[in-house]
């Protein structure tokens, strides 16, 4: 009997040839009453997107803006954002949200890379950011505040928004280029480095809405909203969080000052049916003091993705979910930001969802995972390099051939994947499992020189699963004189006063008893919380100078 192997190819989404902007508008069954967004005591109805998108529009032509220019906008997450994207897009723009937490250089960085000569920015980044050090090191001419709100601290370079409203005759004329022009830059999470800017079009973002509409519950309706985790630079934020409701009808619920501290606040104040979320994000909701005694009934879809959740973990955060008085259950997304954010979505109207698993490749998405040496499909079962295929996959890395050549991969159908550094099993059905990535695996020996491949993610997921008190861990590598590499455990408990010697030795018999003698750590290392990234994801980085010092000392 001939072997399955692990492939699945699907007629891609058709789209229309038009941008986001008429896309949305051009939708069915839209109340102009219907609220599409909240961001604390403010809303924004579908009636108000339509008009102060045009406002927006009209003021951006007055000030010189043109179809394919490129303007970035840093901020947090707020109704103002949401409309220049709209009103960007309307002209033929491309919007890109900058990380309004990052440092001058970075944003710098990203302004002279796309030849920016306008900048818009909160009121709060405003007063951030350093005027004179963007007048001397960048191409930006002029700031504009997307606030109503006036300070005292204006300068030639900083106006308000308020002031574009001199530009409120001039005609608009709608983008004409279509589905294929470029729309939107949006950026990877960084742990390799500088983030990577993600060119997307029109249709790419248009066939990523269609997918998700298909593949969820989220169906067309005033009724529900989805909470908003992640910063808007990242489009699990944007396309997934504040895009993907207002297109199903529902309401984008923003969370501009979110911390791991007040989750509670938020759902307190929007009683979220659906979450986008993060692991690290529902690690700190279980254990939110103000969550405990909470009724989290209004909670129908707990999703999670961007980081590996264990099972123990996972089954945990449903145990608390069900005696708070949800019937929803978490449940492991996948996505990736050179795919609009999500690729395998796990809250299908079809199939059951299969716990552990990612999920199941989204309408339109071909997939396939292959051996990284032949770059032949692997058998159903075997671990292979997560590619994927389909009209939501990226137009490249902005102005970085180099990069975008490395992750672009054709057949020989002429058919065009991106290959990830992800390695994942499929079963029989297509449901799909993660293993680890390529980033997150290191070559040691064991004691007869022979080398041996040490997964730090799999490791970690032994770990979290093996004892009850451990909340959390992180696994990383130390370099090591005799071995090349050793794993280093850092391990956090529901009590860090639990933490001794044997309890040590007791987490080390239990590797032992899971993995082979060179995956097994040579040093546990407590920790009360493990650090974080800016987009919520564990610091490895980080992580690996800490294991590193500790041998040194």
């Amino acid at each position: 009997m001939k072997e399955k192997l692990s492939i699945m190819i699907q007629k891609p989404i058709q789209t229309p040839n038009q941008n986001i902007y008429q896309f949305l508008m051009n939708r069915p069954r839209f109340n102009a009453c219907n609220i599409v967004c909240r961001c604390h005591d403010q809303e924004l109805s579908f009636q108000q997107l339509q008009m102060e998108a045009e406002r927006y529009a009209k003021a951006f032509m007055g000030i010189g803006v043109k179809k394919g220019d490129i303007v970035p906008i840093c901020t947090e997450p707020s109704i103002e954002a949401l409309i220049a994207f709209f009103a960007l897009n309307r002209l033929g723009a491309v919007s890109t949200f900058l990380n309004s937490t990052a440092g001058m250089d970075e944003i710098v960085n990203y302004i002279n890379l796309y030849g920016s000569k306008l900048l818009l920015v909160s009121a709060q980044c405003a007063q951030r950011l350093d005027k004179e050090a963007l007048q001397q090191h960048c191409c930006v001419q002029k700031m504009y505040t997307l606030s109503s709100e006036s300070t005292e601290n204006s300068s030639d370079i900083s106006l308000f928004f308020e002031q574009l409203a001199n530009y409120a005759d001039i005609p608009v004329e709608l983008d004409v280029c279509g589905k294929d022009a470029p729309a939107h830059i949006s950026y990877t999470s960084g742990t390799t480095g500088l983030p990577k800017a993600i060119l997307l079009s029109n249709e790419n973002i248009i066939a990523e809405m269609i997918a998700l509409l298909k593949v969820t519950k989220m169906q067309l309706g005033p009724k529900g909203n989805l909470l908003q985790v992640v910063p808007f630079n990242y489009p699990y934020g944007f396309i997934i969080s504040a895009l993907l409701p207002i297109f199903a009808g529902k309401t984008a619920a923003l969370s501009p000052k979110l911390t791991l501290k007040n989750i509670g606040e938020y759902l307190e104040l929007y009683k979220p049916r659906y979450i986008n979320g993060i692991p690290s994000f529902y690690r700190a909701m279980i254990t939110d003091c103000a969550v405990q005694n909470m009724d989290l009934s209004f909670i129908s879809y707990p999703v999670t993705g961007g980081d590996t959740l264990d099972n123990r973990m996972e089954c945990e955060i449903n145990e608390f979910l069900k005696v708070h008085g949800s019937k929803g259950k978490i449940s492991n997304g996948c996505g990736n930001g050179e795919g609009c954010g999500s690729l395998l979505n796990p809250a299908s109207v079809v199939h059951k969802y299969v716990t552990g698993s990612c999920g199941r490749p989204i309408p339109g998405l071909s997939v396939k995972l292959i051996d990284s040496e032949t770059g032949k499909p692997v058998p159903v079962g075997h671990s292979g390099r997560f590619c994927f295929s389909g009209a939501n996959v990226m137009m490249e890395y902005y102005h970085d051939t180099e990069a975008t050549e490395q992750a672009f991969h054709y057949d020989e159908d002429g058919r065009k994947w991106f290959y990830t550094d992800t390695f994942m099993h499929m079963d029989e059905k297509n449901w799909m499992f993660m293993d680890g990535r390529e980033r997150r695996f290191f070559i040691t020996f064991d004691e007869m020189g022979s080398p041996y491949k040490v997964y730090c993610d799999y490791v970690q997921k032994v770990i979290a699963e093996s004892i009850p008190e451990i909340t959390d861990c992180a696994v990383v590598q130390r370099e090591d004189e005799t071995r090349s590499f050793v794993p280093v455990a850092f391990v956090c408990l529901h009590d860090q006063k639990k933490w001794n010697d044997q309890f040590a030795l007791d987490l080390q018999k239990q590797c032992q008893q899971k993995l082979q003698n060179c995956a097994v750590p040579v040093e546990f290392i407590p920790i009360k919380e493990l650090p974080l990234t800016v987009a919520g994801k564990v610091d490895y980085r980080t992580l690996e100078r800490e294991a590193q010092k500790g041998m040194e000392v």
